[in-house]
């Protein structure tokens, strides 16, 4: 699946770089964006950040998530954290209750967070093509687990919707 701004046609192009990460190595896949004035972005989609919070680890700190063997192809979006949104089936009965700017924000982002699941611990990594994914990646990572071991629970669900976009231009090295 593809998001706006994006250009994704047939089978994913992998990077040609694998990342090593504490849990394993990742490779992620290139993203052409439809624009003459955006370089390529490195996308990792569903990297693990944490073991997933199910069974006996619900409401427990978050544990390190498992280690992987060989490398695991980061193309495919973790699930998001279960929500519960507001009804828009009837356009008409959401509109007494929220402004029409929200309905259609809602209308977009909805089918990008379909699925759902407690085992959603996932980060949706992006990288300009010229930028240095491994250091980005640790220092990233190394964030979200001071974070994590300091409030314990991630209330913020990293989506799909805009971020390339954003990468594309924002840290260039």
């Amino acid at each position: 699946s593809s998001t706006r701004g994006e250009t994704e046609t047939g089978p994913p192009r992998y990077s040609s770089r694998i990342v090593e990460i504490q849990t394993g190595a990742i490779r992620g896949i290139i993203l052409e964006l439809n624009s003459r004035h955006l370089e390529p972005v490195e996308v990792f989609r569903g990297v693990p950040y944490a073991a997933p919070p199910v069974g006996p680890l619900r409401f427990q700190p978050p544990q390190a998530p498992v280690s992987w063997p060989g490398t695991r192809l980061a193309d495919t979006f973790g699930a998001v954290c279960p929500q519960k949104y507001p009804d828009i089936t009837n356009r008409t009965a959401a509109l007494q209750f929220m402004p029409k700017g929200r309905y259609q924000y809602l209308k977009k982002l909805l089918p990008l967070l379909a699925n759902q699941s407690e085992d959603c611990l996932f980060l949706n990594i992006y990288v300009p093509g010229s930028g240095k994914p491994r250091d980005f990646l640790l220092s990233l990572v190394e964030t979200v687990q001071v974070y994590l071991d300091q409030i314990y629970l991630i209330k913020y669900t990293w989506t799909k919707y805009t971020w390339t976009k954003y990468w594309s231009k924002s840290i260039r090295t």
